[in-house]
Parts: structure tokens; C-alpha cells; sequence
């Protein structure tokens, strides 16, 4: 993403907002410490809460390390109800 292209919020913009200024992606980075016995459960609720307001996105999950990554598909994430539903989603990083 060009750095131009790049807005910063205090909160989490609404869908509207983000639709209007953004007509065909956007991308929501979420930056967290997690401990590794809090991640699966830390991506559960962001995976709730995109659900719950209804946006269309795929999810990127990686660790800061790069040793825990998962990428779920949009079409997926309404199948996901409890921490092992992310195993399937789970990319071997060598």
C-alpha cells in the first residue's frame, strides 16, 4: 500500500467510512503483542468482530517472529467457531 493511500484512526473507522473513501479494497492491519497461549484466541474475537460488522475481508494472521501464520478466506470466515477451525488455515513458513 503506497504510504499516501494510508489513514490512521484513534478508533476503528466504520464500514461506511471505510467504503466511501476506499470503492474497492481496504486493508486492516491490526498490530498486537500476543503471547503465544493468547494468539488462536486473540484471532477468534478480530475474526468475531470482522463478522459481526460485516466487512469483506480476508484475514492475514502473522506473528511478529513469522512463526505463526494463517490466511483465511473471506468466504470462510463464517465457518470458524472455535480456535481449531483456523488449523486448516495455518502456511508452514520455512
Amino acid at each position: 500500500m503506497r504510504e499516501d493511500s494510508k489513514t490512521y484512526h484513534d478508533k476503528v473507522p466504520s464500514y461506511s467510512m471505510v467504503s466511501q473513501k476506499l470503492s474497492s479494497e481496504a486493508s486492516i492491519y491490526i498490530k498486537c503483542d500476543f503471547s503465544t497461549t493468547q494468539y488462536l484466541q486473540e484471532m477468534l474475537e478480530i475474526k468475531r468482530w470482522i463478522v459481526k460488522k460485516r466487512y469483506d475481508a480476508s484475514l492475514t494472521f502473522k506473528s511478529e517472529k513469522g512463526k505463526i501464520h494463517f490466511a483465511i478466506p473471506a468466504e470462510d470466515l463464517k465457518k470458524i467457531k472455535s480456535v481449531e477451525d483456523f488449523y486448516p488455515y495455518w502456511l508452514q513458513i520455512n
